[in-house]
Formats: C-alpha cells, structure tokens, sequence
C-alpha cells in the first residue's frame, strides 16, 4: 500500500465529471487518464482492447509514441498477460502480480525488452468488457522502484471503472457523428443496450429500439405518460429525480451519475444507469426537445465470458498454462514459447502434459484445434507467417 491519502471528494467529483467530458470530446482521455494517473501514483494509463491477434490502443497517457508502436508490432504476441480476461472478473481490479511472481515477470522477455527499458514493473487495472473474441481494460502502470499497487489503489480504481465504461458506451454513440436530432435516433438504434432520453420535466423523449423492445416484453420497468413507472414507489420517486436532478454540473453527490437496481418477478435482475448530460454532452444530445439527462439498462449477469474462459473453468487451465496456450495459438513452437516466457523447456513440456491431461487432448495439434475454436479471431499458422 503506498502512502499517498485518499483523493478527496471535490478531486474525486471533478475526476468523475472529466471522464464523462471525454465521451464527447475524445481529447480529453489524454488529461484525464493523466489526472487518474496521478491519483493512483502511476506513471502511464491506458485504455487497450486485446485478443489473442492483436491490440490496439483506444487511448493512452504517458506512453512514448515509438513504444505504443513497439509493442503493437511485436511485443503484444509475446505478452505473459495475454490470457488475462480469461482469469479476471469485470469490474475487479487486478494486478500483474495477482498472476505471476516478481520473479517469473523479470525471466520473461517481454519484460526484459519491452518493460525494463520503460522502469515499469506491476500495474493496476480494470476490465472494463468482455466479447467472444477479445477484452478491453483500462490500466496504470507502476515503476520499477514503487511498491505493488495497495488497497487504496484497488479501491480507487474499483469506484472510476464503471464511469470509465459508460463513457465509453456514450462516446460510441457519439462517435457516429449523428450531428441532427433527426440522426439521433437511427444513432441509438444502434447501440444494443436500451437507451433512454430524459428532459428536465422527467419526461422520456427518446427511445431507441432496443429500449422499446426492452419496455415491451419486461414488465420490471415502464413508461406512463413519459414518466419512469415500475412496482416501487419509493424507487419511482428516486430515478425520476435522478433524471430530472439539473446535469449542468456534476459537483455534488446529487448530481453525479447514479444506478438503480430492479428485480423482475421472475428473479431477472436489471441495472438502469442514469447519466447526467452535462456540457457539451447536452448540447450534442439534447436537440431541440432538450434532452438532459440518459438512461441506460443492463441485464446482470449478461456479460459475455470469453470462450477462453470457458476453457479455463472447464478444464481448471492455471494462467502459467493459458500463458503458454496463448503463445502457441500464435503460431510460436514450444521451444519459441518457453524462451519467451523464460522457462526452460523442461518446465513448458511439463505445462503441457498437464493441459493435454486436463483438456483430454494427447498432440499439440488436437490442443489447438480446441484453442483456435474457442479463439476465432486467432491467426492461423499461415496466417502468421504472411505477417
């Protein structure tokens, strides 16, 4: 744990409000991942989808320029931390150490050609999603010569996550550029997740489709007259207030987004995110009807888990073990994997006769024949070799 103190209320406000600024004017990431950096005492932050064929950097703070493309070109492939989605939870924070020693970090070559040259040693972080094909994550990284991440770092980025991804959910539908009330509509049709517009009277004046469709065949949440309605008085009362609460700052805890929970009589539980549209995220959504704030629901437990962690609950895959499987369904040879991971061969054979005992397979080919289906955005031996 370091010794730095808590980031007091006023900073953590404004911290918040700067990653909702960042949804509509994407260069803001920079400063505020740099804000965010500085309150969990790391000298870079990230925001990185990863799959098995590649990564790429959606926004990045303190990170050199030839080194982003370093590790696009070449070091991601050899990642120890590749797998990482297939072992951690959304929303728990987690650490490079969580799943290998200091010791096995330092044998490997990432971290002797791609880490070391930087100082840079552990990191704190979150998954923010997962898909079929790869995870996204936002994470800061520590130097060398600072202690791991402690409590009030897991703490700290724990409560910025969520926010973190509903930004981003906003900026998607910012992204597309829909510059008219008109394109409005057909913007949000196109996000999956049911979305609603509020104006300051509380009334719905927007829905996208997955919203109606959401309305119409779950009976947790409904619109009467406009007006947000479910079975809780008490619950009707607190996001109708949520959603007309003046979203021209985020300065107090009134006014910063909030989340309900609804249950539905058959035990389907929902979240309903309600996010103040301040700034200039009013002025780009709410149109001439004056939306001001949105709502935006999710099923729990609706996260896609990777395939690959499919695998690892199926067949109790260790990291050490999907550390190598991610290795060799890059097309790397065993002994190509075990140098890069900086085991001796001995040790990675003995990793695989472990996998191929747990998975069921007996030859490399048969273990990646269950890995690449599990995988299919990963490149083909072929593949690999064109590259």
């Amino acid at each position: 744990m370091t010794d730095a103190g808590p980031v007091d209320n006023a900073a953590l406000s404004n911290l918040i409000g700067s990653i909702y600024e960042c949804a509509i004017d994407p260069s803001r990431w920079p400063a505020t991942l740099e804000g965010m950096a500085a309150a969990l005492e790391a000298c870079n932050g990230t925001i990185l989808s990863q799959a098995v064929d590649g990564a790429s950097f959606q926004h990045h703070w303190g990170t050199p320029s030839e080194w982003l493309e370093a590790y696009t070109r070449t070091f991601q492939a050899i990642n120890p931390l590749l797998t990482i989605g297939w072992h951690a939870e959304v929303d728990v924070p987690i650490s490079a150490l969580q799943f290998m020693t200091p010791e096995d970090l330092r044998k490997t070559r990432f971290h002797r050609e791609f880490l070391a040259p930087l100082n840079w040693f552990d990191f704190i972080g979150v998954i923010l999603e997962k898909s079929a094909t790869r995870f996204s994550m936002i994470s800061f990284t520590r130097r060398a010569d600072q202690p791991p991440p402690g409590e009030r770092e897991r703490a700290l980025i724990r409560l910025l996550a969520p926010h973190v991804r509903r930004a981003a959910v906003f900026q998607g539908v910012l992204g597309l550029a829909a510059s008219r009330i008109g394109d409005l509509v057909a913007t949000l049709d196109l996000i999956q997740a049911p979305v609603l517009l509020f104006d300051a009277a509380g009334v719905c004046v927007e829905a996208n489709a997955a919203a109606t469709a959401f309305l119409s065949s779950v009976g947790v949440l409904a619109l009467n007259q406009g007006r947000i309605r479910t079975g809780d008085t008490a619950l009707n009362e607190a996001m109708a207030m949520a959603v007309v609460a003046d979203p021209t700052e985020l300065g107090t805890a009134a006014r910063q987004p909030m989340s309900f929970a609804l249950t539905q009589a058959d035990g389907r539980r929902f979240v309903a995110h309600v996010l103040p549209l301040a700034g200039g995220m009013r002025d780009r959504l709410g149109g001439p009807r004056r939306a001001v704030s949105a709502m935006f629901i999710q099923a729990v437990g609706e996260l896609r888990p990777l395939p690959g962690e499919l695998l690892v609950r199926l067949y109790g895959l260790t990291h050490a073990e999907t550390r190598l499987i991610g290795l060799l369904a890059s097309a790397r040879s065993l002994g190509d994997a075990a140098a890069a991971l900086g085991i001796s061969q001995t040790t990675a054979r003995t990793h695989l006769r472990h996998i191929f005992e747990k998975t069921g397979t007996r030859r490399q080919s048969q273990l990646l024949k269950l890995v690449l289906s599990a995988l299919p955005q990963a490149p083909s031996p072929a593949q690999s070799a064109r590259r």
